[in-house]
């Protein structure tokens, strides 16, 4: 029998039939697509997945030239072509990646493997190509790889925001977010933020291009998000708040003639918590909802940069307030120590010129008359200056501020007469009483309604008004009353405003006042526990705004002490003080009173004095002041000795009952007679 007669072997069937099997199964899956190219590069079989990927027949494909190059993206064409040239050589190439082209012009991402498929006698005759679709999963990786891009940025944006350290730094954060959206392929002209009053009435612009001198102000004033409207930003941009209120973006993809801005523009505003993140470009529909939903994600980036941006306001205003409490402390202290010798010198030239006065009359004492009322306004001054640098806790009571305030306005208003419209806005309740002294509180209304009808006759206003309100509030050292003074007048700029409550410091002609006023209204707001701020621009007018704190002692005022007698009954009066012409003048006043006096210069001669003489002393008047032994030191060693003996402090300093034990009254230099006499008086218990 010939070989050609030999009849098949039936396992050759079997493995044929399997392996028919198994390619019919490759060809038919939906995940996969099959075709074969000839060695030519032509078509020679397509499967139905092929059809649906490229959105041509089988026939199309069939019939088309350089069928590999027209359904490969030109891009992914070198991938192809290397494979296709491994294969032809008898060479497998697998996990080639490219883009598959559809008709309709998009593409689908394929994982492709490239087989030689050999004919007879050995040879490559078609190249069989299976792909599989990966669009799913690039479209995930370009995501992933999208949202570390932008994670990246994000971290960029909160460095800058960790190393704010002033106000003005907020610009570069504004500037982070632009660099960095234009990174992320959202093209802008304009990246810009709005920071927006709590009361929605105003906001203010931040943008890289505006970090000039001029609109750094904006944001180094910025001490809270309450602030009185100083533009028309609200009115011209309405869609600003209605954004920040409703946390809704805005997205105009062409500003027309109705709008305020150019013509032609894009415009996004995102909601942040304290106002809106806006860009614009020109172009028509120049953002698509995905750069906008970026937009809005770095929107909520400042919600976290405006934390740390208040967090270093809070802290530049602290340290402002710090810088100028040391300040005024220390010129505070300077003026202590200059008035105590001004009063000295006054003591002896206004004793001596109503010792003077006493003993003259005609033209003499009209002479005297003038110089004694000189020298009552220097005492008058000098008073004032030390009211700037003492603490003084004597007299404060409960008071009721708005009784105060009210007083006050009703002097102001025949004061101040037409120059200016003096309204009083009370509340419509009953406020907490403030611990304090009635007469002092009333001088910080009056002086701060003089000023500010003094900055209002500067400029001319044409409806020139000061409004005087009384409110309470809760600070951040708790309950206080607030008194807020405002004028329409010249305002302030920067280098007034930081000076304007140092001593003698005026923008006044020098015959309009001391500059003392406001001085006087520091001292006595810092004497009272509270603080003061000032809200001031030039031609905008002024605003100071004083906060006392709640006081918790509410006792009665002190009724008035009566009247003491002016005359002595021959009691010995000790008078120690250094001042040889002081000591004269005192004798001379006391001994004409009906008193006994014995001066001494030291507190040594005194303390020995009292040691032998003691019982024969009814009263002793003291400086504190002195070479040698001080007063202070002299009645640390009277007061266990003679515990009841009455001691009258008299000195030109600020100094207080309470500090010194053994002390029955004190008198400030310089006096008058009859309040010396008067404070004798009281010391003697005379009626």
């Amino acid at each position: 029998m010939s070989p050609a007669d030999t009849p098949p072997d039936p396992r050759a069937y079997q493995d044929l039939a399997q392996s028919e099997a198994r390619y019919r199964t490759l060809v038919e899956n939906p995940n996969f697509g099959v075709f074969l190219l000839g060695p030519s590069g032509g078509c020679l079989y397509v499967s139905a997945k092929i059809e649906e990927l490229t959105g041509y027949t089988a026939d199309e494909l069939y019939n088309m030239p350089r069928f590999g190059f027209r359904i490969t993206h030109p891009d992914d064409q070198a991938v192809g072509m290397r494979a296709y040239r491994r294969a032809l050589l008898g060479h497998a190439s697998q996990h080639q990646e490219f883009r598959l082209l559809h008709r309709d012009g998009s593409y689908r991402w394929t994982s492709a493997a490239c087989f030689p498929v050999r004919g007879d006698g050995g040879r490559v005759s078609s190249i069989q190509v299976v792909l599989q679709d990966i669009s799913e999963r690039k479209q995930a990786e370009e995501e992933l790889a999208r949202e570390r891009r932008i994670a990246d940025a994000e971290t960029v944006v909160r460095l800058r925001i960790a190393s704010m350290d002033h106000a003005r730094d907020l610009f570069g954060v504004v500037a982070a977010i632009g660099d960095q959206l234009s990174a992320l392929h959202v093209e802008h002209d304009s990246c810009t933020i709005q920071i927006i009053n709590s009361e929605g009435t105003d906001f203010i612009s931040c943008s890289r291009k505006d970090a000039g001198e001029s609109n750094l102000r904006p944001l180094e004033i910025l001490h809270s998000l309450s602030w009185e409207p100083a533009s028309d930003n609200v009115s011209r941009y309405p869609w600003v708040c209605d954004v920040w209120r409703t946390g809704r973006s805005s997205y105009v993809p062409c500003t027309d003639d109705t709008s305020p801005l150019p013509q032609g523009l894009s415009l996004v505003d995102a909601a942040f918590s304290h106002g809106t993140l806006a860009l614009n470009r020109l172009g028509v529909n120049a953002f698509d909802p995905a750069q906008i939903a970026l937009i809005e994600r770095f929107a909520r980036l400042l919600t976290e940069g405006f934390s740390r941006f208040f967090d270093i306001v809070e802290r530049d205003r602290l340290e402002g307030q710090l810088r100028q409490s040391q300040k005024m402390e220390a010129v505070g202290e300077m003026i202590a120590g200059v008035s105590h010798n001004f009063n000295n010198m006054l003591t002896m030239i206004l004793g001596n010129l109503e010792l003077a006065r006493s003993e003259t009359s005609g033209d003499a004492r009209e002479f005297i008359d003038d110089a004694l009322d000189a020298s009552t306004r220097a005492a008058d001054l000098i008073r004032e200056l030390m009211q700037f640098s003492r603490r003084d806790d004597k007299q404060m009571v409960s008071v009721d501020v708005v009784a105060i305030v009210r007083t006050a306005v009703r002097l102001c208003q025949r004061t101040i007469g037409e120059a200016a419209q003096l309204y009083l806005a009370e509340p419509g309740y009953v406020l907490p009483s403030v611990h304090g002294n009635a007469s002092l509180l009333q001088q910080i209304v009056v002086n701060l309604c003089l000023n500010a009808r003094d900055a209002i006759e500067a400029i001319d206003v044409a409806t020139p008004r000061i409004d005087v309100e009384v409110h309470d509030v809760v600070a951040d050292s708790g309950r206080c009353i607030r008194v807020r003074v405002r004028d329409n007048g010249s305002g302030m700029d920067d280098t007034t405003r930081e000076r304007v409550f140092e001593p003698f410091f005026t923008t006044k002609a020098a015959d309009k006042g001391t500059g003392l006023g406001l001085t006087t209204v520091y001292g006595i707001v810092r004497d009272h526990g509270g603080r003061i701020e000032i809200d001031s621009e030039p031609g905008s007018g002024t605003q100071f705004s004083v906060f006392l704190p709640v006081g918790e002692d509410q006792s009665a005022t002190p009724e008035l002490a009566s009247p003491r007698s002016l005359t002595g009954k021959g009691e010995t009066i000790l008078l120690v003080e250094d001042e040889a012409g002081i000591r004269h003048v005192l004798r001379v006043v006391l001994e004409r009173a009906g008193y006994c006096v014995i001066d001494v210069e030291d507190g040594e001669l005194a303390l020995q004095l009292m040691r032998d003489q003691a019982p024969a002393i009814s009263l002793v008047i003291l400086d504190l002041s002195m070479p040698k032994m001080s007063g202070v030191e002299l009645l640390q060693n009277l007061h266990p000795l003679f515990p009841d003996l009455r001691v009258l402090i008299f000195t030109g300093q600020n100094v207080d009952l309470e500090q010194l034990p053994g002390a029955s009254d004190i008198l400030t230099k310089p006096a008058h007679h009859h309040e010396l006499l008067e404070a004798v008086g009281r010391g003697l218990g005379h009626v």
